[in-house]
């Protein structure tokens, strides 16, 4: 079974629904997830029992191309 990661899109109640790089969406308990997670972070499932961690990485290089796409459509 491959590990769930993805994008946090947006906060349902008690879910993160996250966006995976094949186009789909997950739910994910926020209880699995770090209690500074937050949307747009990069998550990574930790281990078996279904806890993940933030890539912070990762969240950081899709902030910077974010700021960067946005700063291209304005100028």
């Amino acid at each position: 079974m491959t590990r769930l990661e993805g994008f946090i899109d947006h906060f349902e109640q008690n879910y993160a629904i996250i966006a995976r790089a094949d186009r789909t969406l997950a739910n994910v308990a926020r209880k699995e997830l770090p209690t500074d997670a937050r949307e747009g972070d990069f998550i990574i499932e930790a281990n078996e029992s279904h806890h993940f961690q933030i890539d912070r990485q990762t969240t950081e290089l899709r902030q910077r191309q974010l700021r960067y796409m946005a700063d291209s459509f304005f100028d």
